[in-house]
């Protein structure tokens, strides 16, 4: 949404002052699977111990411009980090505290980090992005109580949740599920799988134009966009000042 909380801030007060409706693209919550494990675990299917997400891709793959690498763009963090960021409060219920590590590697900014979120439940959350990689991979994991998992599918418009009772078998598994979908999105739509990613935005811009018709309030509200701004500072802190920072 913007690169503080401030500034956040005056973007809130300028749509209140002018009448407007503001929607923040917080676009992967509106990723078919996404829902679906949503729904889980607020059904209680899931009783949610742990959330991870984990994004580890190369910048050169996906033709990222070089300013997503300086430190007055907030750098990857910012870049790579608010989608894993808003996922986070999505699932986790009140957050209150962060820690982090991470490396600068190849780049002036953090470009391999770790992040540990506490809740003031059970449940608590792992981030991790890394942009040091020549390939890409993305793996969102859900982990119950009651020792199940499960692994939102991501990478396209599907709306699969792979399930499994034996971890040790899920990589391979994993691997023939994703190579599968490609297949059905390059003969179905003539693209890559990676393309079917834009499928959380189709779903967030239909919902924000209702909304705008019906005057209704927008499917994702600056509020949300503030509260996930507000997480990346507290985990930039942690990650400056290798303490623990609480999340107000």
């Amino acid at each position: 949404m913007a690169l503080s909380t401030s500034e956040c801030e005056k973007i809130i007060h300028q749509s209140k002052k002018h009448g407007g409706s503001l929607c923040v693209c917080h676009n992967q919550i509106f990723f078919p699977s996404i829902r679906r494990a949503k729904l889980m675990v607020d059904l209680q299917r899931y009783n949610l111990v742990s959330f991870r997400t984990s994004v580890k891709q190369s910048p050169h793959i996906y033709g990222y411009p070089s300013w997503n690498m300086t430190a007055e763009e907030k750098g990857i963090l910012w870049e790579a980090g608010c989608h894993p960021a808003y996922l986070q409060l999505h699932f986790l219920k009140n957050i209150t505290e962060v820690y982090a590590v991470g490396s600068k590697v190849k780049y002036p900014v953090y470009d391999e980090f770790a992040v540990l979120l506490r809740s003031s439940s059970q449940s608590y959350g792992i981030i991790e992005v890394s942009w040091v990689t020549e390939g890409s991979e993305k793996i969102y994991e859900i982990n119950s109580a009651d020792g199940k998992r499960a692994w939102p599918q991501v990478d396209g418009d599907y709306h699969s949740i792979l399930e499994l009772e034996k971890p040790e078998v899920r990589g391979a598994v994993y691997s023939e599920i994703k190579r599968i979908f490609r297949y059905i999105l390059r003969s179905r739509h003539g693209m890559d799988s990676h393309l079917g990613y834009f499928i959380g935005h189709f779903y967030l811009i239909k919902k924000y134009m209702k909304s705008l018709k019906d005057g209704s309030l927008p499917p994702v509200q600056p509020e949300e966009g503030k509260k996930t701004i507000r997480l990346l500072e507290c985990i930039e802190q942690s990650l400056n000042t290798h303490e623990t920072v609480p999340v107000k």
